[in-house]
Parts: structure tokens; C-alpha cells; sequence
């Protein structure tokens, strides 16, 4: 599995990297991913087959777990 220090190497600008067990996550900016004043709309994002995706509002990156089934989409 790939360590913090490896991500932060890869997504340099990423405020936040979450590790993540599927391939569907939602994002609502503020601390900790949930709603606040500081926060944004509540956004769903797929990976596909990809292992990571960017939030557009926040740039929170997550990042598919190391094990976890790449073959999976969650639909």
C-alpha cells in the first residue's frame, strides 16, 4: 500500500488524500468531508477503472485502498 508521504509525492497540491474502499465516494467539503459552512454542494464521484479521483471543488483527492477489487465500480 502506498504511504501518505508516497501520495502527498503524486498529488503535490491535494489538500486532503482519503484512502477509500470503493470505487463510489462523495465529498462535501469542510473538515473531515462533511457538510459545514466552509464546505461545498455534496458531490458523488466513480473511479471507473481508475484508482483515484479529484474532487473539483476541493481537490480532495481519494485513492482506492491497496487490495481492495479494482475489477468492482460499485454499481
Amino acid at each position: 500500500m502506498s504511504t501518505h508521504s508516497e501520495l502527498s509525492d503524486i498529488y503535490p497540491n491535494a489538500p486532503e488524500i482519503v484512502i477509500v474502499k470503493s470505487h463510489r465516494v462523495s465529498c462535501a467539503g469542510g473538515q473531515g468531508g462533511g457538510a459545514s459552512a466552509l464546505g461545498h454542494p455534496k458531490v458523488f464521484m466513480d473511479m471507473g477503472q481508475g484508482s483515484s479521483v479529484e474532487c473539483k471543488y476541493c481537490d480532495r483527492v481519494f485513492v482506492l485502498e491497496d487490495g481492495a477489487d479494482h475489477s468492482e465500480s460499485g454499481h
